[in-house]
């Protein structure tokens, strides 16, 4: 049986109305609190969303079939059920369009079992594939992923000696599992994976153990190697990569539940422990399609919100700290998803639990492409520091955060004036739009 930490959140859920980077949407349910595990986007109108226990956690007994929908980009949301086997729980979803998606399963209370179901019709019913064939009695599905329509691969723990994975080259019609002599065998004395604890860009796909190691394949699951991540042996949880599968983060949850951010830059091959920034968000982490930016959310209490990193998890800026997150999903840089908790109880003002990225805001714009929008002079700064403004923005209140990520002097600078930055010590600094924080730049100050 795997470990787990429970998502106790029954006395968390928080009322306040939401940031505008985010708007909260309604996830249809009524009667039920529940979390969202996973989200996925097929496109700017399509997304699925799968869910848990939103009181009792990832370990609750009580069964949790639920999911909901969206095609209309969120303004309305479908729910439903997989299925009507209360044994089973979400390991992950992917969904290729409005009506066709897939999903994993694992056994509740983390025992060993369940598989991969298929629906094509949006959800009103679902198809066990293979069963016995792809997962068995004694699986423990973890993940499924589809490059395309046909191209699909799904992984889980060890089952047999080795670790379970399968492909399909014809839509999940027929799997064939890896070979034992084509990935490496497991640490003796219990080795496995995370639900969901997996990352594909192209034909790369990585994995994470519970003993600080990850699996990566360059051939979409055909063979595997594996590296180290943590020396201290902790559990690989959230795995996320760039477009460019070299630079990437990973989350490493300890026995006693403290999590420590690793950063590569070489594809996985070797990582690198990063300093516990202020504003990084503890729970999850997901790259944005089409940028160098990584978003992390939290659904712990004292630690809500969503923040973002351009310089693969050294620095982090606070998007907001007002609603607990745990999945988050982005399509593109004005496109993403994140869900909260849903709760019909009216004390709870924001109950919908579900958030949508406000697409007018562009998140992971770089740096040299801010310019349109305003640029700083001189940098290096002494003790005088000018904002030029673009013609396609109209930045107002600014915050200046110091290379850890502390917030240390916020203006009004409607007018454009020079800033008096000799109160400032010497380093390098982020200047962060209040109202468009994907909006910054960096200078530094002598």
């Amino acid at each position: 049986m795997k470990k787990f930490t429970l998502f106790i959140t029954a006395l968390c859920l928080y009322a306040s109305n939401s940031h505008a980077q985010w708007v909260v949407q309604d996830a249809g349910f009524t009667g039920n609190t529940l979390g969202f595990y996973e989200i996925s986007i097929v496109d700017e109108n399509v997304v699925w969303a799968v869910c848990y226990d939103g009181v009792n956690g990832l370990g609750s007994s009580t069964p949790v079939l639920d999911f909901t929908r969206t095609t209309d980009g969120g303004a309305t949301w479908i729910p439903g059920t997989m299925g009507t086997d209360n044994t089973l729980a979400f390991s992950t979803i992917f969904a290729l369009s409005d009506t066709e998606a897939w999903v994993a399963m694992h056994k509740q209370n983390f025992t060993t079992g369940g598989g991969l179901f298929h629906t094509t019709d949006g959800g009103l019913t679902w198809e066990h594939s293979n069963p016995g064939v792809v997962f068995d009695n004694g699986s423990f599905p973890n993940f499924v992923y589809f490059k395309d329509q046909l191209n699909g691969i799904a992984g889980g723990d060890a089952n047999g000696g080795y670790f379970e994975i399968y492909t399909t080259t014809d839509g999940g019609i027929n799997w064939t599992r890896t070979p034992q002599a084509n990935i490496p065998d497991p640490i003796s004395g219990g080795q496995y994976g995370w639900f969901n604890g997996y990352s594909v860009i192209g034909d790369n796909v990585w994995f994470g153990t519970n003993l600080g190691q990850m699996y990566k394949s360059t051939d979409f699951g055909l063979t595997w190697s594996i590296y180290t991540v943590d020396p201290g042996m902790n559990t690989v949880y959230e795995i996320a990569f760039n477009d460019n599968g070299l630079h990437g983060l990973t989350n490493i949850r300890t026995s006693n539940n403290t999590v420590i951010l690793f950063s590569t830059v070489d594809g996985g091959s070797t990582w690198t422990q990063m300093p516990s920034h202020p504003q990084w968000k503890r729970s999850r982490v997901t790259s944005v399609p089409g940028t160098s930016t990584f978003v992390s959310t939290s659904v712990i209490f004292s630690n809500r919100g969503s923040s973002y990193s351009t310089d693969n998890g050294a620095t982090w800026i606070e998007i907001e700290s007002v609603h607990q997150k745990a999945a988050c999903k982005f399509l593109n840089s004005t496109t993403g998803w994140a869900g909260g908790f849903f709760n019909d109880n009216p004390q709870f003002v924001i109950s919908g639990g579900l958030y949508k990225w406000d697409n007018s805001i562009l998140l992971g714009i770089e740096e040299n492409a801010t310019a349109r929008f305003y640029s700083v002079y001189p940098n290096p700064a002494a003790d005088i520091l000018n904002i030029s403004y673009g013609v396609q923005a109209s930045v107002d209140d600014l915050r200046f955060y110091n290379s850890v990520g502390s917030l240390v002097k916020e203006i009004n600078n409607s007018n454009g004036q020079a800033i008096d930055i000799s109160d400032l010590s010497s380093g390098i600094y982020i200047i962060q739009s209040k109202n468009h924080p994907a909006i910054y730049q960096k200078f530094i100050k002598l």
